[in-house]
């Protein structure tokens, strides 16, 4: 129901958004990464932290983000899924960032698709 209300939400700001997108997602809830509860840690957990730690330059935690990457490396690890796309968005939190200036990427370096966004 999220996912259809998210939606038919931004379809209607961005009429160019599918708004039948909701039917042409596939989510599946995974229960066998919650390491015994919130904030908690398993070994599976913890090798995908620092497999991110290591590999990735990521800093992981054990609430969240860890569980994540655990669930995709053991998906990009089976044969039946491993040729699927895997996207990992790391959010981090929902404060923003101090902006540098300096470092501001240039609106050429973006796809135009991108620009109605960033007004």
């Amino acid at each position: 129901q999220l996912i259809g209300k998210t939606a038919h939400m931004i379809h209607r700001l961005d009429p160019s958004i599918p708004a039948n997108i909701a039917s042409r997602v596939r989510i599946r809830l995974r229960h066998d990464f919650f390491a015994g509860g919130y904030a908690r840690s398993n070994q599976e957990t913890e090798a995908a932290i620092a497999f991110a730690r290591e590999e990735l330059d990521l800093q992981l935690e054990e609430t969240y983000t860890g569980k994540a990457m655990a669930a995709v490396l053991q998906d990009f690890g089976d044969q039946q899924t491993r040729r699927q796309q895997f996207l990992f968005w790391n959010t981090y939190n929902s404060a923003a960032l101090p902006v540098d200036e300096d470092a501001a990427i240039s609106g050429d370096a973006l796809p135009s698709e991108f620009f109605g966004y960033l007004s």
